[in-house]
């Protein structure tokens, strides 16, 4: 996280917020799971703290959060309404696929929600399904390059099970600098279909960027693109 907070420092005039809530998310994943209610209220009520005491715009505040922290971003934006942006990076999958959309990050929990889907496979780390305006799923939202892509190959290196879900930061980081890395995505209906050349025409208003840059005044619905292995991942 600090790659990405000296990013956007780097790039935007504006004030960043960093939430520990390590105390809460060393407990076993079931216990962690019910404490992002509570982190989220705690946010929420943050955020409005700085709205009375210093005028801060909810609609200009831009909530991100990775696997866990994406739901409680979610939650903060329920008990906020108003929120100006919330992007999910990864979010959960364990215990929220299929779930009632008001128990997850979901589109009604700020102005313009937008997600990046990077480990959303059967046995993955992150969710399947779409969670916002815009979902984005690079090289399918699953196996992303350069991580392991069996199991075989997790049992050799156990450090790397988290590789395609922790990927999802160094992607986002990478979009903050346009001048460097435009993710540029194609609506489609899956991943298959993208990789049969089914889905490369944007229309009129162009083809939408992943990340930063995300603008949902171009299209709503779910997104794909190819990414490379290493910085700047933009190259394929």
């Amino acid at each position: 996280m600090k790659e990405l907070k000296d990013q956007l420092l780097t790039t935007e005039n504006l004030n960043v917020f960093i939430v520990d809530w390590g105390a809460g998310a060393r407990n076993l994943y079931g216990q962690s799971v019910q404490n992002i209610r509570v982190v989220g209220r705690v946010i929420a009520r943050f955020m409005q703290f700085l709205n009375t005491q210093t005028g801060a715009n909810f609609a200009r505040m831009h909530l991100i959060g990775h696997s866990l922290g994406a739901h409680i971003a979610g939650y903060a934006g329920a008990f906020q309404p108003g929120i100006g942006r919330i992007t999910g990076l990864d979010a959960a999958g364990p215990n929220f696929s299929g779930n009632d959309p008001a128990c997850r990050l979901d589109p009604t929990d700020a102005i313009f929600v937008d997600a990046i889907h990077t480990d959303a496979e059967v046995l993955g780390l992150g969710i399947v399904q779409p969670v916002g305006h815009m979902d984005f799923y690079p090289n399918g939202g699953k196996e992303q390059p350069g991580c392991p892509a069996t199991v075989g190959d997790v049992i050799l290196d156990p450090m790397e099970v988290s590789c395609s879900h922790s990927r999802v930061l160094q992607l986002f980081t990478d979009s903050l600098n346009s001048s460097q890395c435009q993710f540029i995505s194609y609506p489609c209906r899956s991943w298959d279909d993208f990789v049969d050349g089914k889905c490369n025409d944007c229309g009129l208003m162009g083809c939408p960027r992943m990340g930063y840059w995300a603008d949902l005044s171009l299209a709503s619905g779910s997104f794909y693109l190819r990414t490379g292995q290493g910085s700047p991942f933009c190259k394929v």
